[in-house]
């Protein structure tokens, strides 16, 4: 029978590690909190401020341990056009391969698998959500539309920045070329 981890022994686990040594073959259910103290530790992110719940099933195997990853919530980015901080809602979906063997390995041919020691008492998932939750944002971010289409950007910015935008003045067309128009058009 499964055991299922509950939120008193995840909430004091805030190290992000799973003690997966001495768990029986089987399924089991974690969730943890991410928020800004998660982000203090990672000197390269952007984002500075979430609130996102990572929901993990974990299957446990005699020499393995599949793991699905299902993150859920916001991070609070910069918006790519105005400059303005927003909270973007997030979704992401992955699984995690572990091989338990004789060394620590991130180097696979598969992306998603990495290999752990057999000496080794826990599985240390901090670097993966890191990663997992950069992944999950999108390669343009910017504020999202109100129900009337209007961007929700800082409309002071966007104004600013229209006002050094270089209008360009529509030249005439030298009459000769109107003629090689028709014959492509035909």
């Amino acid at each position: 029978m499964p055991l299922y981890f509950n939120k008193i022994i995840l909430e004091k686990n805030i190290e992000y590690k799973i003690p997966y040594k001495g768990l029986e073959s089987g399924k089991y259910q974690l969730e943890f909190q991410v928020n800004e103290s998660f982000f203090e530790k990672f000197e390269e992110t952007e984002i500075k401020k979430a609130n996102l719940t990572v929901y993990i099933t974990l299957n446990k195997k005699d020499n393995s341990l599949n793991l699905f990853f299902n993150i859920k919530g916001t991070v609070n980015i910069q918006c790519d056009r105005c400059l303005d901080f927003f909270d973007l809602p997030i979704k992401y979906n992955t699984n995690l391969f572990v091989e338990i063997g004789e060394t620590n390995s991130d180097l696979s041919d598969a992306y998603d698998t990495i290999t752990i020691s057999h000496n080794e008492n826990e599985l240390d998932l901090s670097q993966h959500i890191f990663e997992y939750i950069n992944l999950s944002l999108p390669y343009q971010r910017i504020h999202k539309q109100d129900k009337n289409g209007d961007l929700l950007c800082n409309r002071n910015m966007i104004e600013k920045l229209d006002s050094y935008l270089i209008k360009e003045e529509k030249k005439s067309i030298d009459p000769r070329w109107n003629k090689l128009k028709d014959i492509i058009n035909n």
